[in-house]
């Protein structure tokens, strides 16, 4: 799963503004190693896909993959594998956002709601 699906399902599904679907913590995809180079156990129960869990996803969501055969690479604690800098690996961006409006004289106004991924170096600024 690429960053901007799940920014765009958070603001779609979840009602998030721009800032916020930005902010949530994200996770990524990857294929996991090839099952020859892990031992009997590990590929046993390998699902062939490594989970990547940002810093702010629950250890019951981390669980609950692992029980399904998911590796994950995540640890809940104040040191997580995925923090800092390296959170960059989820992606980063800027969203600016058009909502429609009624005035009280009942004409539409487009508002414009904007959001800077504080994994990245941006702002969301008006003018």
């Amino acid at each position: 799963i690429r960053p901007w699906p799940q920014v765009l399902l958070n603001m779609l599904l979840h009602g998030m503004d721009p800032q916020s679907a930005l902010d949530a913590p994200r996770l990524l995809l990857e294929p996991a190693p090839p099952v020859h180079a892990l031992n009997a156990a590990e590929a046993s129960r390998s699902s062939g896909v490594e989970v990547y869990l940002e810093d702010g996803i629950s250890a019951a969501a981390a669980d609950g993959l692992r029980a399904k055969g998911h590796t994950v690479r995540a640890v809940h604690t104040h040191r997580a594998e995925v923090a800092g800098a390296a959170r960059r690996r989820f992606g980063k961006g800027q969203i600016i956002q058009a909502r429609w409006r009624q005035t009280e004289g009942g004409v539409a106004k487009a508002v414009l709601w904007a959001g800077s991924d504080p994994r990245g170096d941006g702002c969301a600024m008006g003018w």
